[in-house]
């Protein structure tokens, strides 16, 4: 009896972490699984790109995931925004696929001289990006799968 109880135990909470969606986006034999490391070495080697990295979460809803890249420019990349952001968007689109949505962040230097990189707020600099399609939100900019598809060209 005590052995039917275990395995009904372990069973149920199989079972509810299949209903969770506790898989993590890059667990082997899912669609989730990317190398973040060779899609930061691929942004980090547009022009003007300081550091670059790359991180997944998942929404909150049962198979459902967010990528993140959070790019660092230098002077040259934040005169050069658009490329900046068009060439690490075809770096993503090239190395993950089946995210929910794809958020990009940049950080440039601090016009005030601060040491640390000033965050961009991508919606005030949104004539200087040539990517039409997406959600331009406070520093983000947010796209779905279909839309990372049409920017990256």
């Amino acid at each position: 009896m005590r052995g039917r109880s275990s395995r009904m135990l372990l069973g149920g909470a199989v079972v509810l972490a299949a209903l969770t969606g506790c898989t993590a986006p890059t667990t082997e034999g899912t669609e989730m699984k990317i190398d973040a490391t060779a899609i930061e070495r691929e942004i980090e080697s547009i022009d003007g790109v300081a550091a670059a990295t790359i991180g997944t979460a998942s929404t909150g809803t049962p198979g459902s995931y967010r990528l993140s890249a959070k790019i660092e420019v230098d002077e040259h990349g934040d005169a050069a925004l658009g490329e900046v952001l068009v060439g690490a968007v075809r770096a993503v689109d090239a190395g993950a696929d089946g995210f929910t949505t794809y958020a990009f962040y940049v950080a440039a230097p601090d016009p005030a001289g601060g040491d640390a990189p000033a965050e961009q707020r991508l919606e005030a600099r949104r004539s200087e990006i040539p990517i039409e399609v997406g959600a331009y939100r406070g520093s983000g900019l947010v796209l779905t799968d279909d839309e990372l598809a049409e920017a990256a060209g």
